[in-house]
């Protein structure tokens, strides 16, 4: 198990991971509206290409991240969540996850200009996510190890 006050000790590729074990726990548990669960879950499935190093998927999950036309992006499906504080909560674990790995894929592989939001999912930002983590009652991740 790997618990949130471990992250700071994790390697960043350690700490993707764990964000991305998180995302998808609260993909389960507060995904909704079903279309929305849908395509988050799908977003955070390329996030694990990614972290396996496939840089194929980099191009797709940006888009998640900011999508230029308005219609696929984290901003663009929050809208959809209403007042639903627990959804906002998972989307923004789901959004910082994605954005994290993107980051790092991005930097390994050479790629170009991120999204500001790419740019700016640092470690060091973490607490935020782990109140939110921590109001949908997730502590830890069943990792494996």
């Amino acid at each position: 198990m790997t618990k949130w006050n471990q992250f700071c000790n994790l390697a960043e590729w350690d700490q993707a991971r764990f964000l991305l074990d998180v995302a998808t726990a609260a993909t389960v548990q507060f995904g909704r509206p079903a279309s929305v669960r849908d395509q988050v879950r799908n977003y955070i499935g390329l996030g694990y290409k990614l972290l396996a190093g496939d840089a194929e998927p980099l191009e797709d999950l940006l888009v998640f991240m900011q999508d230029p036309e308005l219609r696929r992006s984290f901003s663009a499906l929050y809208e959809e969540l209403g007042d639903d504080k627990q959804a906002i909560a998972w989307m923004d674990i789901a959004s910082y996850a994605c954005a994290f790995i993107c980051r790092l894929a991005a930097e390994r592989s050479g790629y170009g200009a991120v999204p500001a939001p790419v740019v700016e999912a640092i470690p060091d930002i973490y607490e935020y996510y782990m109140e939110k983590a921590a109001s949908l009652g997730i502590t830890e991740t069943d990792d494996g190890r």
